[in-house]
């Protein structure tokens, strides 16, 4: 899936525009003294790209319900959600005819054994802070993975 990135000052150039909303996580465990975070590869149908797990929103239920949700359904674990870590990013999608917005917390892992839907999912990588910022495909993505490691300097 091809997405085009739009600044958040820019979000009121596209209220015309269908809107869909997703939440997932910045997902990371500590091993040790070193924290590693899960990065997916998502199916081809899906745009066979590196990103966190993530999911539509569904009616009636919460962002953090999403993102725990999705969470357990693409890679299998449970995450304790961090408080007071939330970033938005929007592109558009379809060609350009719907405005996704996708909410991010970040989630500390409660295990690393993670079972992959391979409905959705091809592939994961538990990577540290650098190989995970090399993987990732979007530069969105890379954005929010600077901010919550930056977050978790003082968790």
């Amino acid at each position: 899936m091809t997405r085009l990135p739009i600044a958040k000052e820019r979000i009121d150039e596209y209220s015309s525009h269908p809107k869909v909303k997703s939440c997932g996580a910045v997902v990371f465990h500590k091993f040790g003294s070193e924290i590693k975070y899960i990065i997916i590869k998502t199916h081809e149908k899906f745009g066979d790209n590196w990103d966190f797990p993530k999911g539509n929103n569904e009616d009636g239920e919460s962002e953090t319900d999403t993102a725990n949700r999705e969470i357990h359904e693409e890679v299998g674990l449970n995450v304790k959600l961090i408080d007071n870590f939330r970033e938005e990013v929007h592109y558009l999608v379809k060609n350009g005819q719907i405005l996704k917005t996708t909410v991010y917390f970040l989630g500390e892992s409660t295990g690393i054994h993670v079972k992959l839907d391979p409905r959705e999912v091809e592939a994961y990588e538990w990577l540290n802070y650098d190989k995970a910022l090399e993987k990732l495909t979007y530069e969105q993505s890379k954005e929010v993975l600077k901010n919550a490691n930056e977050f978790l300097k003082d968790y």
